[in-house]
């Protein structure tokens, strides 16, 4: 569409196509509202997404050098604005944005592997010829670039199944057949599970240790430590500060998704998370949202409550990403926290197939592992994402380490765990286990901004009919963002439905025969 096309009025404008601005794109036209949702020209590619977006290696590698700004800085250049300006209004000029469009910092990134593959290892007796693999160098991935989906803020979808925990199909058992446990633990364990999932109806169990440590209240419960740990840091993904009260919600939300597609309440989106703005886009795309992409914004103009981009378009309200919001109208008070990332190029994924007793490649399934270690008491959590779920060529992995720490030096946070799970190329260590290790072809190490989850959503109004967005928390879902931009679009519309089910002829019953 051109724009001497486009209305003269919205009733709302969008700015970024982050994930909370294209759920609040879908919601506003589902409900039948006029939407225009603009995104700028990303350098050298049509990649959008904003603080959920998924890249190419060589966008990754200029992600990381930009500080996690992808935009060509020279576009948004303001001109004279002059013409556009009426009486009683004022112009505030975007410029460049850099310092609050930036979302890391303390970036070290590093090749552990030649530019191409030059080292020939002699001695080494090859029985099958046909496993002998291409050997990874830079210019293999340089060829494969294409291949690569690599998510600047990794997250999952968990599910939510109701009554799962009467399911016939007793699939939830199979979430801790685990041979660490005891036979009798593991019938504790199921039976502080099945507590967990209705633990609402018996507030005289816990209310008590409502606001005290979840382990005080395993302990009360008498479960055994090994199990509490289980419980504590793989299922909750919680540390010795979470309280009952987050403990039992994380656990009870843990259970409602179990069963449905597996023993794990989680699903990972095939070519990255940014797949997940681009949906909810297209729902909105088809309920009659005006896409206007690689069109940068200049300035904002207030008079009460209208506001123009480029050229003069009214609207009833605004919704923005930080990026687009000029340095003088920022709120003090909208600080961040942050947490460290670490992302990892392997040539061969940690899952080992039982069966065969080496890695799993082309299967479409994602690692995720929750630990705690001596030195950071907060849990690290990892993804191993594998060539079949189409996040690396043929023959590599992509892992993505975080921790909820607040540190100048992600690198040597993580050293620990790099080198208990991985080798590279110049390890001195040569022995058995330390060959079978993943090796590390290229790793990533930064601390990246995230959202505090305790922000009043009033903070987020700069004006009556201006709000803007938030970055994704540390949680490894999209829950809370989804919470939080449900309460944006009760700002905006209260007496609207927030995606009102649609009425169909056909049951849920009739769909599951």
């Amino acid at each position: 569409m051109q724009e001497d096309e486009l209305p003269d009025r919205f009733s709302v404008i969008l700015l970024g196509t982050g994930f909370s601005e294209s759920v609040l794109s879908a919601a506003c036209s589902t409900a039948g509202f006029s939407v225009l949702h603009i995104d700028r020209q990303v350098e050298f590619s049509d990649v959008y997404g904003g603080n959920l977006a998924t890249l190419d290696l060589d966008h990754l590698i200029k992600w990381l050098h930009n500080g996690g700004i992808l935009w060509n800085s020279e576009e948004i250049q303001a001109p004279d604005l002059s013409r556009f300006i009426n009486e009683d209004e004022c112009l505030f000029p975007i410029g460049d944005r850099q310092q609050i469009g930036k979302t890391i910092f303390n970036v070290k990134y590093e090749w552990h592997i030649p530019d191409k593959e030059e080292k020939v290892i002699e001695g080494v007796e090859v029985k099958n010829t046909d496993e002998i693999a291409k050997p990874i160098d830079r210019d293999y991935l340089k060829e494969n670039n294409h291949r690569f989906s690599i998510d600047t803020n990794p997250r999952v979808v968990q599910l939510k199944i109701e009554n799962i925990i009467n399911s016939e199909n007793g699939q939830l058992t199979e979430v801790f057949a685990s041979r660490e446990i005891e036979k009798m633990d593991k019938r504790l364990l199921m039976q502080f599970l099945s507590f967990c999932f209705q633990y609402e109806k018996f507030p005289e169990q816990w209310l008590e240790f409502e606001n005290r440590p979840a382990l005080e209240f395993m302990e009360h419960k008498k479960l055994p430590p090994l199990v509490q740990h289980h419980l504590l840091q793989a299922l909750a993904l919680g540390t010795s500060q979470t309280t009952t009260k987050q403990f039992l919600q994380r656990l009870h939300r843990f259970i409602q998704g179990v069963g449905r597609f597996g023993t794990s309440p989680y699903l990972w989106t095939i070519h990255g998370s940014g797949e997940l703005p681009q949906a909810f886009c297209r729902c909105a795309a088809v309920n009659g949202a005006v896409y206007c992409l690689r069109r940068p914004v200049r300035a904002w103009i207030f008079n009460k409550q209208r506001s123009a981009l480029h050229i003069r378009i009214s609207c009833d309200f605004l919704v923005t990403d930080r990026s687009y919001v000029p340095e003088e109208l920022w709120p003090a008070e909208l600080e961040d926290h942050h947490m460290a990332r670490a992302i990892l190029i392997t040539d061969k994924t940690l899952r080992v197939s039982k069966s065969q007793l080496k890695p799993v490649e082309n299967v479409p399934i994602v690692s995720m592992l929750a630990f705690c270690t001596e030195a950071n008491e907060n849990p690290i959590l990892l993804f191993d994402s594998a060539s079949g779920v189409c996040a690396s060529p043929k023959g590599t992995s992509v892992v993505n380490i975080m921790s909820p720490v607040s540190c100048d030096d992600s690198r040597e946070l993580f050293q620990p765990t790099v080198q208990r799970l991985f080798s590279t190329a110049s390890s001195e260590n040569s022995d058995a286990d330390n060959m079978e290790k993943p090796r590390l072809i290229f790793s990533a190490y930064f601390t990246q901004k995230v959202a505090k989850t305790d922000v009043d959503l009033a903070k987020r109004k700069l004006f009556e009919n201006v709000i803007v967005t938030s970055l994704p928390s540390y949680n490894v879902d999209l829950d809370d963002v989804v919470d939080e931009t449900e309460k944006l679009f009760k700002i905006l519309w209260n007496d609207m439905p927030f995606f009102p089910p649609k009425k169909s002829d056909t049951s849920v019953e009739e769909m599951e025969e």
